[in-house]
């Protein structure tokens, strides 16, 4: 079986990836390190950013995998890419995504920003996304940084830097 991983290398690609060619699976892993690092042996490569899939999509389809595995969908927009780019050329998607996490970062910030409130510290923005990935370590990212206006500016202006893309 032909299998394609997007996203293979963080938390649980290369989990999927190692019991795939366990079992003799053809595997190729898309992703947008400049290194290999986590991939196994054995493993194809392609370079790419999933924020930007039909950049790639030509390429992609070429595979034709059977199977389509997408550990880093965490928007409407990259799961409406996904069958954008893979309906008629793949048999089956799969789609893991850590919408817990960020479930569980809501509830953190929402205490924080109690806490920041109870000290007489208002919050200018706050934002929980994508664009912090625990995907690589354990545990979350906190930012608190004293903002004067043009820093407000600065972090408001747009953006579409992977994972952190702001219109």
């Amino acid at each position: 079986m032909r299998v394609l991983i997007l996203g293979g290398t963080g938390f649980l690609g290369p989990q999927i990836a190692g019991r795939l060619l366990a079992f003799s699976h053809e595997v190729t892993v898309f992703h947008r390190r400049a290194a290999d690092a986590n991939v196994h042996t054995g493993v194809d490569v392609i370079h790419g950013d999933r924020n930007r899939l039909d950049q790639s999509f030509d390429y992609l389809r070429c595979l034709r995998p059977d199977v389509v595995v997408d550990v880093i969908a965490f928007t409407q927009a990259q799961a409406e890419s996904l069958v954008e780019a893979f309906r008629g050329y793949a048999g089956r998607l799969v789609v893991l995504s850590s919408g817990d996490v960020y479930r569980a970062n809501d509830i953190l910030f929402r205490r924080v920003d109690q806490i920041l409130k109870a000290k007489g510290i208002k919050l200018a923005r706050g934002k929980v996304g994508e664009f912090i990935t625990t995907q690589e370590q354990a545990g979350f990212q906190l930012l608190i940084a004293r903002m004067d206006a043009e820093l407000l500016r600065l972090w408001d202006a747009p953006s579409n830097a992977p994972y952190f893309v702001v219109r």
